[in-house]
């Protein structure tokens, strides 16, 4: 997924560094599915959804 990253610190080095909480990600088209595009979401809202999509759901038998 393409995201623009609108960061609050304009006078951050725009080339390294982690979102702020306050920083907005706006997903871009096509947005996976449940994720809408061109609007943005603060970090805190959004990574999470991110994260959870990203992490593999245990097959059933396997061990935990």
């Amino acid at each position: 997924m393409l995201t623009l990253w609108l960061h609050g610190d304009p006078t951050a080095d725009g080339a390294g560094g982690d979102p702020a909480p306050t920083d907005l990600l706006v997903p871009l088209a096509p947005a996976p599915p449940g994720i809408a595009a061109h609007r943005p979401h603060r970090v805190t809202e959004l990574l999470p959804v991110l994260t959870h999509r990203a992490t593999p759901t245990p097959l059933l038998g396997s061990p935990a």
